[in-house]
Order: structure tokens, then sequence, then C-alpha cells
């Protein structure tokens, strides 16, 4: 398993909470998308990401994308 797949089986098994499909590639593609696109000195804004989301079909909103960040902040995950 690669670092996202391990990431995201420890959010959900952290949480205690089962996440559906969407939910969990949503999580996938933000933590990729972050990595691959953001630094201390590039960060991106929820948009962006929700743009990002939607160039591979996943639909979503602000409410979900700013939860995901949160749980990312929460599981002490620096990404910017």
């Amino acid at each position: 398993k690669n670092i996202v797949q391990q990431a995201a089986i420890c959010f959900s098994q952290k949480e205690g909470a089962i996440m559906s499909s969407n939910n969990k590639s949503r999580l996938l593609y933000i933590m990729k998308y972050l990595w691959t696109m953001s630094d201390e000195e590039h960060p991106v804004t929820i948009v962006d990401i929700m743009t990002y989301l939607d160039s591979l079909d996943i639909k979503t909103n602000q409410k979900p994308c700013r939860m995901t960040l949160f749980s990312f902040r929460k599981a002490a995950l620096t990404l910017y």
C-alpha cells in the first residue's frame, strides 16, 4: 500500500467511522492534490481543491472539503 492509502486507513480507523467510497476517494484525492500542488510558498484554496475534484467527476461542496482538511490537521498532518 502506498502512503496515501495508509493514511486513509488510519483516518477511517482512528475516527471509528465507516466511510463511503466517495468519502474515501475525496480524502485520497485531496491529500494527493495537496502533496503534489501545494507547499509553504504555494498554498491552495478550497475552490482549487473543489475544481480538481470536479475534474475527476467527484462532486462535493465546501463543507466536506473543509471537514477533510480539519481531519488532516486533527491527525497532525502538515499540509499546505
